[in-house]
């Protein structure tokens, strides 16, 4: 493979986004036996109209229509583009604009959340109203994919400005706190916001370090990532930071990390099955996340590959697409996803804009 340029990763990144977004945005909700009995056993191959019918929001979208995934990761680009780092009052603010925009696909906790933010922020007190800030801001309690699905171009700004200083993203404390900011907007549970730690973690590794060269790296890399993260919790705790995870819990997400360290769930020769069985696939973070990583570990090359078997175990097929498609877009660059995805919609050059605003962004920080 030849040389992949940092430019050419960022673009692959939010491309994978939003390919990921699209080709899942049919089948959200369906099983793995569902997908297989819609496309007659062959398996979902290419982008199509929706076929699920449980979500209203999109059950009349067309063959290559993005969802939230897209739409809030733009979100968060746009603000990082804007503002040249992280600003929690203006990524809300951003949020809020498309809350009027539109919440097609938004959880409930998304949803809820940036009401509450919406509230907090412009809510004028009628004459007479006793009014507490306070009390309009109590973000949900929800643990699902609604933090880790927007946390690419986070990582990327900071996976580009470790890059181009010719760091390998030791800045883990920053990143940490930026994520748990940015995860408080709508999220309450913080473990949604530790499985979208170590999903960017994971992309600002790809951009620093180039890691997923064979197995050695790859087996070298989950276990930095297991051993960075309890490292984070232990440091954390003393100093009186909120746990990152219930760690009581009877499978909580660093236990879901280490399944992913067998050669059954990794091994692309076996059956995706097994990874999603290990793993899970639905809209909780401490499923998703682990998933993701895991599919994208058995096809770190191959973007058809990776993207499609994501798909294709069912559950949240849209948000485990977006991810997986965001780490091998990452590693392999844009020019190795397929260009008759890479060009199906016209929309999709906005990932190349972004891709580029963000890059100069990053790098004059």
């Amino acid at each position: 493979m030849s040389p992949i340029s940092l430019i050419e990763r960022v673009h692959g990144c939010l491309l994978g986004v939003a390919i990921g977004d699209a080709l899942g945005m049919p089948w959200e909700t369906m099983t793995r036996e569902e997908i297989n009995e819609a496309t007659e056993r062959k398996g979902v191959l290419r982008f199509h109209d929706a076929v699920q019918q449980r979500l209203r929001d999109t059950k009349d979208f067309r063959a290559g229509d993005t969802t939230d995934d897209w739409q809030l990761t733009k979100v968060v680009a746009r603000s990082l583009i804007r503002q040249g780092h992280y600003d929690v009052i203006d990524c809300a603010q951003e949020h809020v604009k498309e809350l009027h925009h539109s919440t097609f696909g938004w959880g409930k906790s998304t949803t809820k959340g940036i009401q509450n933010v919406s509230n907090f922020l412009y809510h004028i007190p009628k004459p007479g109203e006793r009014y507490f800030a306070s009390q309009s801001f109590a973000t949900p309690k929800g643990c699902g994919n609604g933090v880790a699905m927007k946390i690419s171009p986070l990582a990327l700004f900071y996976g580009i400005r470790a890059a181009s200083r010719g760091e390998q993203g030791n800045d883990v404390f920053s990143f940490y706190s930026d994520v748990m900011s940015l995860g408080s907007l709508t999220h309450g549970d913080r473990r949604t916001s530790f499985a979208a730690f170590a999903f960017g973690r994971t992309l600002i590794a790809l951009l620093t370090r180039n890691l997923p060269l064979c197995d050695v790296a790859l087996e070298s890399h989950l276990n930095e990532l297991l051993s960075g993260m309890l490292l984070c919790e232990i440091i954390l705790q003393t100093r009186g930071w909120e746990h990152c995870y219930d760690a009581h819990e009877p499978d909580p997400f660093y236990a879901r990390l280490h399944k992913l360290c067998s050669e059954e769930c990794l091994n692309p020769a076996r059956a995706a099955s097994i990874l999603s069985t290990a793993t899970g696939t639905g809209c909780f973070a401490l499923e998703s996340v682990p998933f993701a990583l895991g599919t994208f570990l058995r096809h770190p090359h191959d973007f058809e590959a990776g993207v499609l078997e994501a798909v294709n175990a069912g559950g949240d097929t849209d948000t485990n697409a977006s991810m997986v498609g965001a780490l091998i877009g990452a590693n392999v660059g844009v020019h190795n996803i397929p260009d008759s995805w890479h060009y199906f919609r016209k929309a999709y050059e906005e990932a190349e804009t972004l891709a580029v605003q963000l890059f100069h962004t990053a790098t004059k920080t």
